[in-house]
């Protein structure tokens, strides 16, 4: 069973994963609601920790402190649990759902302040919502896991089905490579480089 957390995409969460179907699931609206959502998660889950045998997380773009929390419990969940951490970037999870739903557009991630991240390949480039505007103009782009206040920007709007979100979520986590400790991508430096 898969043990997974999202600080990154809206909505935010966590979940526990079986077989690519979710057995259960917490979602929140406020970032700020990482850390007191997941434990009280784990903790109402604390009779089957022993059937946890895979544990991982959405890495970034996102706010600093609450990537920073998610990271603190895959961490622990970690060293708890002897399991090693698994990580993706957001763009990967979104990419693989737009895959599976047979679309190609490009996509937006969201970023603080009025920007949005446009993915490039393997980069994040930071853009205004007028850049994003004059480069793709009418044309239908993805951005359903931006905020409303973002997403009512545009008049052509490819919309995913956000509950196929985790399912994706496990799904690459389970073929990402492991490492010691769960090392968020923040907006600075990290999507940047």
């Amino acid at each position: 069973m898969q043990f997974v957390i999202n600080a990154s995409l809206e909505p935010f969460g966590c979940a526990l994963i079986q077989d690519g179907a979710v057995v259960d699931i917490s979602l929140w609206d406020d970032f700020r609601k990482v850390g007191e959502a997941s434990w009280e998660f784990l903790d109402q889950h604390k009779d089957i920790w022993s059937e946890i045998d895979h544990i991982g997380g959405v890495s970034g773009p996102g706010g600093f402190s609450n990537l920073r929390v998610a990271g603190v419990i895959l961490n622990a969940l970690s060293l708890r649990l002897d399991l090693p951490v698994h990580q993706v970037r957001a763009d990967r999870v979104v990419s693989h759902l737009l895959d599976g739903q047979g679309i190609e557009a490009p996509f937006l991630l969201n970023s603080f302040g009025d920007a949005v991240f446009e993915v490039q390949g393997d980069r994040l480039i930071r853009l205004s919502i007028e850049e994003v505007k004059e480069k793709y103009g009418e044309k239908e782009v993805c951005v359903d896991f931006l905020p409303q206040a973002k997403r009512q920007n545009f008049s052509n709007i490819i919309s995913l089905d956000t509950k196929a979100l985790y399912p994706a979520l496990g799904e690459v986590l389970k073929h990402s490579e492991s490492q010691n400790t769960f090392i968020p991508d923040y907006e600075y430096p990290a999507v940047q480089q």
